[in-house]
């Protein structure tokens, strides 16, 4: 086997190596939060939903644009607002943690349906999460990416 090809492999190997340790980087807890999440996304349950987000919390969109607890909630209801089906799937990258707020890449897609037809959302970002009062939410939330495409 030529080395040049030796090389590529190797890196193969390591760059594989790498995205599966950093997968597996995300604390027990957060993973649990996780799947809590979808499940009460799939119940369509607003109001469990909004518990998961600290006092503080701030959305900051791919372009920037920052908007509080309150603003972002008020969006977040009109997409369960009518849903008659919510299917959520985060997929989680990496982890880190620094002064007890761990970061968490991620990559989500949720559809939902309802009577004007089924909606799939895409999110790319990094999630933000801090203990407070004992349970684990969401103090920010950064997408490099977020798209709203109807199903046809």
């Amino acid at each position: 086997m030529p080395d040049m090809l030796k090389r590529m492999l190797t890196l193969s190997v390591v760059a594989a190596a790498a995205c599966l340790a950093t997968a597996a980087d995300v604390p027990k807890e957060i993973k649990a939060r996780y799947d809590t999440l979808n499940k009460i996304i799939k119940a369509r349950d607003v109001e469990g939903f909004k518990t998961f987000f600290a006092p503080e919390f701030v959305n900051i969109d791919p372009k920037g644009a920052k908007v509080d607890r309150k603003e972002f909630l008020k969006m977040i209801d009109g997409i369960f607002d009518g849903a008659t089906k919510m299917e959520g799937h985060e997929k989680l990258i990496s982890a880190t943690t620094s002064k007890g707020v761990v970061a968490v890449k991620f990559d989500f897609k949720l559809t939902v349906t309802n009577a004007k037809g089924t909606t799939l959302y895409h999110e790319v970002g990094t999630d933000y999460w801090k203990k407070i009062d004992g349970r684990w939410v969401f103090v920010k939330t950064i997408d490099k990416k977020f798209d709203a495409t109807p199903v046809k």
